[in-house]
């Protein structure tokens, strides 16, 4: 049993280290592509490397029911939340869109709540404070009026945790086959938009064509793998705290790649977000 739970701890944090890495990239994409010329490439990829895998796994075996519950959460995610971060992120600030995608973890709890799934424990509410905390310290507190992004990013954070909830109940759909399918229907959606942007991405630069293959290669297929392996171990509200370190990765991960300064203030914000983490991930506790 705990080295199952064990195996679920390393898979969240493999996900946060990916997804956190995937704002660099992002952003170095950004600059010579649109969002549609990199989310129908980002998900095609993933689904291409991941399909063969899981035809062998037995993704086909998985009843009409099955399919129709998985392509139901994939209308919100990767569908909702992509399509409403990628617009968002062009309308509002980092700081903002960190701020308001901190609120995850207890949008989670509460959905949990309101479906009877579980009541959150002391160590997990406390867990959720302090990283919200941390996540105030780690970007600043400098977010404006609301606007067009910041509702877009609401929506996003909406999608999101609607998908840890409803994810967490797929019991019986093995985490390759579902990410598998997340993959496949994202690359579906996203592909209308990406018909009229094949041209920009025959030309971008090397660097741009590689921030892509990482987001489709590791952010999408590792990253949803491993976060979808863990869910179907742990409960959603547990797991949805992990993803408030992911801002910690960013802003190291800007740091490095894009020479981004982390001020003392995010440091110290950044150490509150990893405590919290841990504190909600220890076994045991009330």
């Amino acid at each position: 049993m705990f080295s199952v739970r064990f195996a679920a701890i390393w898979a969240l944090c493999a996900a946060v280290l990916v997804w956190g890495l995937s704002f660099s990239a992002t952003k170095i994409a950004l600059e010579h592509l649109s969002p549609a010329a990199i989310l129908f490439p980002r998900f095609a990829l993933a689904a291409l490397l991941l399909t063969p895998l899981a035809l062998r796994r037995g993704v086909a075996r998985l009843g009409l029911a099955e399919h129709g519950k998985v392509l139901g959460i994939c209308v919100l995610f990767p569908g909702g939340y992509f399509a409403l971060e990628t617009m968002g992120l062009r309308l509002t600030s980092a700081t903002n869109a960190s701020l308001i995608a901190a609120s995850i973890p207890m949008v989670v709890l509460g959905l949990s709540c309101l479906a009877g799934r579980a009541w959150p424990t002391a160590r997990e509410a406390s867990g959720v404070a302090a990283s919200l905390a941390g996540v105030a310290l780690l970007v600043g507190l400098n977010a404006g009026p609301a606007n067009a992004g910041d509702l877009m990013m609401l929506g996003a954070v909406l999608a999101a945790s609607v998908y840890m909830v409803a994810a967490g109940r797929l019991r019986g759909v093995p985490p390759l086959a579902f990410t598998t399918l997340q993959m496949f229907w994202g690359a579906v959606f996203f592909l209308p938009f990406f018909v009229q942007e094949a041209g920009a991405l025959a030309q971008a630069p090397a660097k741009a064509l590689a921030a892509v293959a990482w987001l489709g290669l590791f952010c999408s297929a590792g990253g949803f793998l491993a976060y979808n392996y863990a869910l179907s171990r742990v409960p959603a509200a547990r797991a949805s705290l992990f993803i408030n370190a992911v801002p910690l990765v960013a802003a190291l991960g800007a740091h490095v790649a894009l020479a981004e300064s982390v001020s003392p203030g995010q440091a110290l914000g950044g150490a509150l977000v990893l405590a919290s983490v841990a504190w909600a991930g220890a076994r045991g506790g009330a």
